[in-house]
């Protein structure tokens, strides 16, 4: 096992590009004008029609974990057999499955 100690993020590691052209930003805040948008409307939902949203929410973010974590420890210039890699997992997707998974079973 290598040991790496974990550097400053920088978003232009291994080619990573923080800046967003004008078609990404559109979609960007489209996207969020749209989640916005939908607050209201998830207040109407009965808590059981909550609940499975909640459950769909979880199997997206569960698909895309992998991704999530090897982006993260890209950008951090972690190497992959590195333990800083399970703080990545950790941190991220197993603390919103964990906390998603607590929000379904109280609905």
């Amino acid at each position: 096992m290598t040991l790496t100690s974990p550097a400053a993020p920088s978003a232009t590691a291994n080619g990573a590009d923080a800046t967003l052209d004008a078609a990404a930003k559109k979609q960007l805040d489209a996207t969020i004008g749209r989640l916005a948008g939908n607050e209201k409307s998830f207040g109407t939902l009965s808590v059981a029609d909550r609940a499975k949203l909640v459950d769909r929410v979880h199997a997206a973010v569960a698909g895309a974990a992998a991704d999530w974590v090897d982006a993260a420890s890209r950008i951090k210039r972690l190497d992959a057999d590195s333990p800083y890699v399970g703080e990545e997992w950790i941190s991220g997707p197993y603390a919103v499955l964990a906390s998603l998974a607590v929000v379904s079973g109280a609905l």
